[in-house]
């Protein structure tokens, strides 16, 4: 058997003999670029939180008359329960938690204290 040589891109990168990416293996469906790897992460992280998370124990959790989420610790209202989810594990949810466990924490010292 003989090799035909490798062909390059139109942007000059390199290609294998068989046309796969250099550095990926048969089958494996090509290198993931960061854009795929992060959204594959989200993904990833959206299924475990959507198996951990359970509604009924959120003590902040409330379904309006509407149908409706309503976040009472953050006062934000939500379209469904995976938009909820989303919210809890975001940056204003998490700093709102750490200002009421704060405030939480100074009215136990200052109850005990005083």
């Amino acid at each position: 058997r003989t090799c035909v040589p490798a062909r390059r891109v139109a942007r000059g990168a390199a290609m294998s003999l068989f046309g796969r990416d250099v550095g990926s293996k048969i089958g494996s469906g090509g290198i993931a670029t960061p854009a795929e790897e992060a959204l594959a992460r989200k993904e990833r992280q959206r299924k475990l939180a959507a198996e951990t998370f359970d509604f009924a124990k959120d003590p902040y959790a409330v379904r309006t008359h509407q149908g409706l989420y309503q976040c009472k610790l953050c006062v934000t209202q939500h379209r469904d329960e995976a938009n909820y989810m989303a919210h809890t594990q975001g940056k204003r949810h998490q700093t709102n938690l750490a200002r009421r466990a704060q405030r939480e924490a100074r009215m136990a010292n200052t109850t005990t204290i005083g």
